[in-house]
């Protein structure tokens, strides 16, 4: 049986994360009318911030460090979201956007929510299941061919990156 080293995995999802990063905000800002490049681009800089957060999980405070990696996933989740709002020509609601992360630090301070594994996981999958299901109702309005050919992409692209937020969602 193949065992994983958690750390390199998270270190390593990272620094491919930032890379990426890195190259949408440089294409964003040779070409500031691509609003995509800038979305793309918080995207997953809110998502390497969670993945660096549960690098030091074992560390200090785990509990933090989850309760922040988490936020930082949802909100990655929200500006992907947003991101396919712009692409499709709507304006980010920008309060939705901020919504879910920050319902979930408000549930960090209720008592019995941080020692219940249950509903930390549930509350989590809820929030972020809110933001995939906004996201197939953008993409899956107005569609003819030639829209969806050019959506197809990074259609695909943030897809592959919510994926990766769901198998962090029930975390300890």
């Amino acid at each position: 049986m193949l065992d994983l080293h958690i750390p390199t995995l998270l270190f390593s999802a990272a620094i491919v994360n930032i890379t990426l990063t890195f190259f949408c905000l440089n294409s964003w800002l040779g070409r500031r009318d691509r609003q995509i490049y800038k979305w793309l681009a918080l995207t997953g800089g809110a998502a390497t911030l969670g993945f660096l957060a549960l690098l030091v999980h074992g560390r200090e405070l785990p509990i933090v460090c989850v309760w922040t990696a988490q936020a930082c996933f949802q909100a990655a989740a929200a500006t992907t979201w947003s991101g396919i709002r712009v692409f499709e020509g709507r304006k980010p609601l920008r309060l939705v956007m901020c919504a879910g992360p920050l319902v979930w630090i408000a549930a960090y301070f209720i008592p019995g929510v941080v020692e219940n594994f249950t509903i930390r996981a549930t509350l989590s999958s809820i929030i972020i299941a809110i933001y995939y299901v906004a996201m197939m109702i953008e993409l899956g309005g107005d569609i003819d061919s030639s829209h969806f050919e050019a959506a197809a992409w990074p259609s695909a692209f943030w897809w592959c990156m919510c994926f990766s937020f769901w198998d962090v969602s029930f975390l300890p």
